[in-house]
């Protein structure tokens, strides 16, 4: 300080200055640099979270109408119906289980052993027999046996 109690500082002197910027002091000049860089953080961040937003709710959008299509392609394939519950439409299967069980055996044996019920037991009685319990060969026997009873199909 100086003899006569005012601040003899650089900075002080600078800052009790008048100086005119558009009509602005130059205190007001010095909150505008220091608050601007985070008022364009808080503004950067803000814009960069609406846009993460906006393109969230165009994706779920799209999934949402896609899932919708795909339910009826597959009601009109039959492979599921629908049942109104009030306001909204419950899907179910449109057909029955063992239905879809012998239908994927089938699918199953023709690809992968070309039609052939004796490549299949070979398979699970060749490497995998290994993993075979007695209690399973032993239903595996009864079910031969009761196939040659009820005779070829």
């Amino acid at each position: 300080m100086a003899a006569d109690g005012r601040r003899s500082s650089k900075v002080f002197k600078a800052m009790n200055r008048p100086l005119t910027i558009l009509g602005a002091e130059r205190r007001l000049f010095f909150v505008a640099l220091i608050s601007g860089g985070a008022i364009f953080s808080l503004l950067h961040s803000l814009l960069g979270g609406i846009g993460l937003f906006v393109v969230g709710v165009i994706v779920a959008r799209i999934a949402t109408r896609h899932d919708v299509e795909i339910l009826r392609v597959l009601e009109r394939k039959g492979h599921i119906r629908h049942v109104e519950e009030g306001l909204r439409y419950v899907y179910l299967p449109a057909v029955e289980r063992e239905t879809a069980k012998q239908s994927a055996i089938q699918r199953l044996i023709s690809t992968f052993f070309d039609g052939s019920a004796e490549k299949v037991v070979g398979a699970l009685l060749g490497g995998e027999g290994a993993r075979l319990s007695e209690e399973e060969l032993e239903r595996i026997a009864q079910l031969l046996a009761k196939a040659r009873k009820d005779g070829p199909r």
